[in-house]
Parts: C-alpha cells; structure tokens; sequence
C-alpha cells in the first residue's frame, strides 16, 4: 500500500517540533508573566503598608517615536531629588492627558520606579494568552495524532475490504 505524503517521518517530525514549540514558548511566557505579577504584587504591598513613600514626579518631556509600531509614545519624569530621568511608554490615551509639569506620585524601588497611576499590574489577559498558545501547541499535537491514528485505522478497514473480496 503506498504511504500517505502527509504521514511521512518528516512532516509529522516537523509538526512536532511546532507543536512542542508552541507548547514551550507559551508555558516559558507564562512563567514570566507570572513573575513579573509576583514582583508588582510585592511592591504594591509595600506601597500598602508604608513602607515605601511616595516620590513626586515630574512630566519632563513627551515623546513620539513614530518609526515604532505599538508603543510609539513616552513620558519623561524627572524626580526633583535626583538628576536621573525615568522614562515610560505609555498608551496614546495617556500621553494625551499628560502635559509637561504635570506631577504624579512614583515609587522608588531598588530596580526603577512604580508608577501606579501609569502601572496598573494587571498581567491576567497575557497571561491567559500564553495559556491559550501553549494549549494550542498541545492540542495540534493531539489532534494531528488523532487524525493519524483515524486515517490508519481506515486504510486498514480498506485494506481488509480489498482482501475480502
């Protein structure tokens, strides 16, 4: 009986290798996001319990980096303590309410500043997207092998009839 194209060692290899892909680089991202939602739970909870005081910041400068897609538009603060600058991308909405002098209360961390009027934490629609990638890697998988185990079990069935007669 000739062989199917579809089932040949390197197809269903190369199949594999997506499959298992997907199923990695969704569960890998996964795990970040979960880390960083860790890590901005962390700080939220000192910021709760006063550990943390708040920092006045500075819009210093808006900018616009339009060779960019997505997030094309910062906010530079300035913290009037310290000459450094804290910058930020931020979504068109918010850019647009923001004028330069306008001030808003940062956190200053070992690691950088928490703004939690321009850092909301909320990681949960990534996340479910990671999931949803990692699954669809999974169930490629699965359906791929299903589909194989039907199409084999049929030319059997075939194969069966053909001799029958």
């Amino acid at each position: 009986m000739p062989s199917v194209p579809s089932q040949t060692p390197e197809r269903t290899a190369g199949l594999t290798l997506v499959s298992l892909a997907l199923a990695g680089f969704g569960l890998i991202f996964f795990l970040i996001l979960t880390r960083w939602q860790q890590q901005w739970d962390t700080r939220m909870e000192a910021i709760r319990s006063g550990t943390v005081v708040p920092t006045t910041l500075q819009v210093a400068r808006r900018c616009v980096n339009d060779s960019r897609r997505g997030w094309s538009y910062s906010l530079v603060y300035t913290n009037a303590g310290k000459p450094e600058e804290i910058h930020r991308k931020v979504s068109r909405q918010i850019y647009e309410k923001s004028r330069v002098g306008d001030a808003t209360p940062g956190y200053e961390f070992p690691n950088g500043y928490l703004i939690p009027s321009r850092d909301n934490g909320n990681f949960a629609g990534a996340r479910a997207t990671s999931l949803f990638i990692a699954s669809s890697g999974f169930l490629t998988q699965a359906g791929f092998r299903l589909w194989r185990r039907r199409r084999s079990s049929g030319e059997k069935r075939q194969a069966v009839k053909l001799i029958s007669r």
